[in-house]
This record gives C-alpha cells, sequence and structure tokens, in this order.
C-alpha cells in the first residue's frame, strides 16, 4: 500500500535485523508495530532513542486506548495510527511527518 502511494519501503522481518541496519538513522520515517514478537513497538523506541537514533517514527498499533496512545507519544512517537488501515490514516500521517521534518 504504501509503495502504490510513492513510498519507498524496507520491511524487517525482526528486531535485530532492524537494529543492525547501519542506513537506519538516514531513513525518513519509521512506521513501527506495537506488538512484535520479541519487545514492543514503545520499548524498540527506546532502544532506538538510546543509540541516538532520531528518526521520527509512527506506532501503528491495534490497541490504541488512552494509555498506549499516552505512552507512545512520550517515548518519542510522532503519530499513533489505528491497525485496522483501511482508509488512509497511515499514508496521511506519514505525509504530515515528512512535511514537518
Amino acid at each position: 500500500m504504501l509503495e502504490a502511494e510513492g513510498f519507498r519501503t524496507c520491511p524487517f522481518d525482526n528486531v535485530i535485523h532492524l537494529l543492525e541496519a547501519e542506513w537506519l538513522p538516514k531513513v525518513s520515517c519509521l512506521v513501527v508495530d506495537y506488538r512484535m514478537p520479541t519487545i514492543n513497538g514503545i520499548d524498540l523506541l527506546g532502544h532506538l532513542r538510546k543509540r541516538q537514533i532520531l528518526v521520527p517514527a509512527i506506532l501503528v498499533t491495534g490497541h490504541s486506548d488512552v494509555m498506549v496512545r499516552e505512552r507512545a507519544l512520550t517515548a518519542g512517537f510522532v503519530g499513533v495510527v489505528n491497525k485496522s488501515l483501511l482508509d488512509d490514516s497511515l499514508v496521511n500521517e506519514i505525509r504530515r511527518v515528512l512535511a514537518i521534518a
């Protein structure tokens, strides 16, 4: 879907591969799932921030309650998108982030 909208993407099959990507600090935006097999997206962003990787990040979650949203924004996510992804909310959020970056 994102490539059809003109974005270049690079999906990762696990967190370790993402953390090992040398070019990671140069990307324009990260889209991070909240629930992953080994770590949640909020903790992943914490690891990235500790390594001084300050790439804007959007959290995608099917559990967008107030607590998750507040934790995400406090952790440094620039946006939170509900996981249904049936509308243009993710594309619009990425465009918003890229416009302010």
